[in-house]
């Protein structure tokens, strides 16, 4: 899904699709007892579905309706009379009594945390625990069980688990009731604690000391801030080489160049009086070429900029704070109904040889929002361009 709100925002969708336009198709198809059925049957994580078709629905106009509430969204359906996988649970029906196991994708390479990787010493033990509990919580049938904890031992051996630790995680794994760990997400949220300060320091073996103490010290000294709350220390994964090297500029270099913002109501852009030019640099009068230094926009702040008269190729390099506020004035300055005499050189020109039209082309973004640095860029990349309307 990309962002981290990625999966709410498909919960919301599709749950509002159901009730605005899937529930009433129902109904208008089929009966009361089956519509009601339908919905009691129905059960969907995000945009996966499960579906118990007890009435012989047709299963072709079921995927139609599905396909008919949005023209974003396209469904595919698997069916089956004796298995059918939900999530990471295959579910089978075995006469008259539904099993669950562990489904895993063919694609799934089980490629667990390494023992010796540098984690914090309780994530790699809990590893080995939280597995199987999960298999504990899935598989119902005891054999495929111990089926399922020999084939995890297998592969946390091959990941250097202590084999002791192994162990005793399949053990209170298995002595846990199968129902407190279905249940566990319930009481969970039922227990939450809202009032809570954390900590939190990067993975290092010395740092982890110190966060430590940090706790212990604050709790000792009974700071009026932490009243009434919970002080908790966690910790962050350190960056490993991988994430290191995807993630520099060393490879991919930065998007840059003017462009649109496209608001209705901006002045700059097309929407208003078209006075920006786009691209990653243009070519000037007297030949010489500048190049954007970052990404700008219509709403980019702290700038050098060069405005370019339409008629005669003309051009004018100044500062501003504000780019879209700048322009406003400009553009006033030059504007023929004005009766004032424009203080700059550049409006009194594009007053009378461009009727007040101008092209403007922000090249570069100054690293600070002072005015006197603005001011020293300006200078340098007048002395450097020559411009002729100054």
């Amino acid at each position: 899904m990309g962002k981290d709100y990625g999966p709410t925002w498909a919960t919301l969708a599709v749950g509002y699709l159901e009730e605005t336009k899937l529930y009433p198709q129902i109904r208008r198809h089929y009966p009361t007892e089956i519509a009601d059925r339908f919905e009691k049957d129905y059960q969907r994580f995000q945009d996966d579905t499960l579906l118990i078709n007890e009435h012989g629905v047709s299963k072709d106009l079921i995927l139609e309706l599905f396909n008919n509430l949005h023209p974003q969204l396209e469904f595919t359906s698997e069916n089956s009379e004796t298995e059918l996988p939900f999530l990471d649970v295959l579910i089978t029906i075995q006469d008259t009594t539904i099993e669950t196991q562990i489904y895993h994708k063919k694609t799934d390479s089980f490629n667990y945390l390494h023992f010796g990787s540098n984690h914090p010493w309780h994530t790699k033990r809990n590893i080995p625990y939280s597995l199987a509990r999960r298999i504990r919580g899935i598989v119902s049938n005891k054999g495929h069980r111990i089926q399922s904890y020999l084939e995890l031992r297998k592969r946390l051996i091959t990941k250097k688990y202590p084999r002791p630790l192994i162990d005793d995680a399949l053990k209170k794994a298995e002595s846990t009731p199968r129902l407190t760990i279905i249940n566990s997400g319930a009481s969970k949220n039922a227990k939450e604690q809202t009032n809570i300060t954390t900590l939190v320091t990067t993975h290092h073996p010395v740092l982890d000391k110190i966060g430590a103490e940090i706790i212990t010290i604050s709790a000792r000294a009974g700071l009026d801030c932490l009243k009434g709350t919970k002080l908790v220390h966690a910790k962050r994964q350190p960056p490993n080489l991988k994430r290191l090297l995807t993630r520099t500029n060393i490879f991919t270099k930065p998007k840059k160049g003017v462009i649109m913002c496209n608001k209705p109501r901006c002045g700059l852009c097309i929407h208003g009086h078209n006075n920006l030019l786009e691209g990653e640099s243009i070519k000037l009068k007297n030949g010489k070429v500048i190049t954007a230094n970052k990404l700008i926009n219509c709403d980019s702040t702290n700038l050098v900029y060069c405005i370019i008269c339409p008629k005669c190729s003309e051009f004018y390099v100044g500062e501003c704070k504000t780019l879209r506020a700048r322009m406003n004035l400009h553009r006033n300055h030059s504007n023929p109904g004005n009766i004032t005499t424009p203080p700059l050189k550049v409006n009194q020109h594009l007053k009378t040889c461009a009727d007040g039209h101008f092209l403007v082309f922000p090249f570069h973004v100054v690293h600070t929002n002072h005015q006197i640095t603005r001011e020293a860029y300006e200078k340098h990349f007048q002395k450097v361009l020559q411009p002729t309307l100054h």
